[in-house]
């Protein structure tokens, strides 16, 4: 223990719970189209929305049933995250 930090989580999901999430959700739409596999970590996940940010938010888009026309581009790509357009 550091500080009165533990190491060990306050609350943890139930495997029902978890399954039935919307991050599993979109997991599973993730690994359909090339990306990690859906029991994949959260980090290649998380890598792989970084990588791939068209691909990802083309998908955020449809999993989260936004209202709208998306346009030809998701993202554009920029080396810095404040140059980054949706």
């Amino acid at each position: 223990m550091m500080d009165g930090v533990t190491a060990d989580p306050v609350w943890t999901p139930s495997p029902d719970r978890i399954a039935r999430a919307n991050l599993t959700r979109l997991r599973h739409r993730v690994a359909m189209v090339g990306g990690p596999a859906a029991g994949s970590s959260y980090d290649a996940l998380h890598r792989w929305s970084v990588d791939e940010p068209g691909t990802f938010w083309r998908l955020v888009w449809d999993a989260c049933g936004v209202s709208g026309e998306p346009g030809p581009v998701a993202a554009t790509a920029a080396p810095d995250m404040r140059d980054v357009r949706f």
